[in-house]
């Protein structure tokens, strides 16, 4: 591997020929998530450190999500007021209802 640093939490390690680099470096997990597979990563696929650590990369705390998959492990929860059932549903964005200000006549 070559020169290293850290940015973000992560290990970066300079390989400016590697299709998911960024400005010439990819993250450890990465090659080292590859290195396991036997195979790149394909552009839907991302690694997830397991234990939350970012600077533990070893092959048994990384696992392949999607995109989606990964959101779905680290974003929490957002509810929003369902009208038609009087209570907080899961959703993936916040909607704020104000009371209605109409006055009644």
């Amino acid at each position: 591997m070559g020169l290293t640093k850290i940015s973000q939490g992560y290990v970066w390690v300079k390989n400016r020929w590697h299709p998911k680099a960024n400005r010439g470096y990819v993250k450890r997990a990465i090659l080292v998530l590859e290195q396991k597979l036997g195979r790149e990563l394909t552009p839907e696929e991302m690694s997830h450190h397991i234990d939350g650590n970012r600077m533990n990369d070893d092959p048994a705390n990384l696992e392949v999500t999607t995109r989606s998959e990964h959101m779905s492990i680290h974003k929490p929860v957002i509810k929003r007021w369902d009208k038609n059932k009087k209570h907080r549903t899961p959703c993936s964005v916040t909607v704020k209802r104000r009371p209605s200000t109409e006055a009644t006549q």
